[in-house]
C-alpha cells in the first residue's frame, strides 16, 4: 500500500515538474518578457527539473544543491552554487507553513558567475502537504546574460546578494571580504570582455 501510494506521489510530482518546465521555458523565450528585464538573457539552457516527497520540507541548502548544481556548467563556482541554493532556499521557507491538502507555486530568479559566463538562474517551485509529506517539484532554466543590455551597478547589486550568501559561516568577516573582493574582480572583468568597453559606474 506504501509503494503504490509513494508511486502516486512520484507521478504527481512528474506531472506538476513538466508543468513547471513548460510553463518555466515559455516565460523565458517571451520577446516581451526579456526586453523589459533588468536582466535579458541570449541563450538558455536546457530545463533542469527535480521532484521529492519526503518528511522535510524542500527549503534545507541541502536538499536545494543538488538541483543548483545541475543548472551549472562548471562546479568552480562554488560561492555561486552556494548562493544561489541559499537563495532559493530561503525563497522556499514560504512553503513551511502549508496545511494539509494546500499547494503553492513560488517562482523568482537570481544572478551569478558560472566559470566564465555571467548567468542568469530562473526557478519555479511547487510544493503540497499531503499526509505529512511534502511532495515537490522543482524546475530551473541557466540563461547567459546579454551584457550589453545589463548595467553594471544592477548585476553587482544582485550578484552582491548571491555572493553574501555562497560562503562557509565558519570563515572570518576578513576572509569573506577578501573571496568576495576577487568574486566581484573576475566579475568586472568578465563584464568588461563581454561588454566590449569599460565599465562605468551609473
Amino acid at each position: 500500500m506504501t509503494e503504490i501510494r509513494d508511486n502516486n506521489f512520484s507521478k504527481l510530482c512528474e506531472g506538476k515538474g513538466e508543468l513547471l518546465s513548460k510553463a518555466l521555458r515559455d516565460r523565458i523565450l517571451e520577446q516581451d518578457f526579456m526586453r523589459k528585464s533588468k536582466f535579458p538573457i541570449i541563450y538558455a539552457s536546457e530545463t533542469i527539473m527535480r521532484y521529492r516527497a519526503e518528511k522535510t520540507d524542500i527549503s534545507s541548502r541541502e536538499s536545494l544543491r543538488e538541483f543548483v548544481q545541475g543548472l551549472f556548467c562548471s562546479s568552480v563556482s562554488e560561492e555561486s552554487i552556494a548562493g544561489v541554493a541559499a537563495f532559493i532556499g530561503n525563497h522556499a521557507r514560504e512553503l513551511r507553513d502549508l496545511k494539509e491538502g494546500q499547494e503553492r507555486v513560488l517562482e523568482g530568479y537570481a544572478i551569478a558567475v558560472d566559470s566564465f559566463s555571467l548567468v542568469r538562474i530562473d526557478y519555479r517551485i511547487w510544493a503540497q502537504k499531503c499526509d505529512a509529506r511534502y511532495i515537490s517539484a522543482a524546475a530551473g532554466i541557466r540563461g547567459v546574460l546579454d551584457v550589453k543590455r545589463t548595467r553594471w551597478n544592477d548585476f553587482l547589486s544582485a550578484y552582491m546578494e548571491i555572493l553574501n550568501l555562497g560562503f562557509p559561516e565558519d570563515i572570518s568577516q576578513e576572509e569573506k571580504q577578501e573571496q568576495i573582493t576577487k568574486c566581484v574582480e573576475k566579475a568586472r572583468m568578465l563584464f568588461r570582455l563581454f561588454h566590449g568597453n569599460l565599465v562605468k559606474s551609473e
